[in-house]
């Protein structure tokens, strides 16, 4: 049986980062291609690729040293551009799905270090396009990387509080068709094996609830004024109640009960788990 990869230098992580980029390359280091112009091959070996990817990711806590920081700069807007460059995937089950997975993971792990500190200008906006534009499960992913960035750097420029808070705006004027799509009677049964667009996800609102709350400890004064101006949305997020819900209470109050718990006629309990606590997480941000 072969021997299993040495993982622990900086050529090992040089090696791997370029077969996430294209097998072929072997050891030699290169960065990626601009956007556009990635290689037909890019869609015919996705598997070794999602190895390459998934031994950097366990690797990088491993390897600290300069020659890794500088490995690590170059690699962190190489892999927000390949993310931009390459459609998301909505299908759990899928090597698609697997490998932008690991290169969220990847950018968790490298982003909020000392070393990355420079790159935050990059970094930010990149987690926001994701957030736009992916689905619930790496946007999830992408206001915790936020999180810790927050939690590590301190003070952030308020172009990029701003540039947040216009997302969570967009996110919170959604939540009321997505109570009546996912959590009427008649809603559809959301597929086990299918995520969410993260800007169609109560699991998302509920992250960057905490994400408000990560600005509101560490970047209070730039932050205030912008939650202030977005108070009537917080209180239009926090008065959303499920159709199928709200007529489950409205006929048990109306023979004199109190209603309590979940309508059965909720066909997406998580979905509706997933809503209450977005909603406390607002209510508390």
């Amino acid at each position: 049986m072969d021997a299993a990869p040495h993982l622990g230098t900086t050529a090992d992580l040089e090696m791997r980062t370029a077969r996430v980029a294209d097998p072929a390359l072997g050891a030699h280091f290169v960065m990626f291609p601009p956007a556009g112009q990635y290689p037909q091959c890019w869609f015919v070996d996705l598997t070794r690729r999602l190895t390459a990817a998934t031994e950097l990711r366990d690797m990088i806590d491993n390897v600290r040293d300069a020659e890794a920081t500088r490995v690590y700069l170059q690699t962190i807007p190489a892999l927000l551009e390949l993310l931009r460059s390459i459609d998301p995937a909505f299908q759990k089950d899928t090597p698609e799905y697997q490998f932008r997975r690991v290169i969220v993971e990847i950018l968790q792990r490298l982003a909020p270090t000392e070393g990355a500190r420079s790159l935050v200008s990059v970094v930010f906006p990149g987690m926001l396009h994701l957030l736009r534009h992916d689905n619930e499960e790496i946007g999830v992913a992408c206001c915790k990387t936020l999180s810790e960035i927050i939690r590590t750097h301190r003070t952030l420029p308020e172009e990029l509080i701003s540039q947040f808070m216009v997302v969570f705006q967009e996110l919170a004027q959604n939540i009321p068709s997505l109570a009546t799509e996912y959590l009427s009677e008649d809603s559809a049964e959301l597929e086990i094996k299918v995520v969410l667009p993260s800007m169609h996800s109560f699991k998302v609102l509920k992250e960057m609830g905490i994400v408000v709350s990560a600005f509101m400890r560490d970047q209070r004064q730039s932050i205030v004024a912008l939650i202030q101006n977005s108070l009537p949305l917080h209180f239009e997020v926090l008065a959303v109640e499920a159709p199928a819900q709200k007529k489950a209470r409205e006929n048990y109050e109306a023979m004199g009960g109190f209603w309590s718990g979940m309508s059965e006629s909720i066909r997406n309990a998580q979905a509706y788990s997933d809503l209450i606590l977005a909603q406390v997480k607002v209510s508390s941000s």
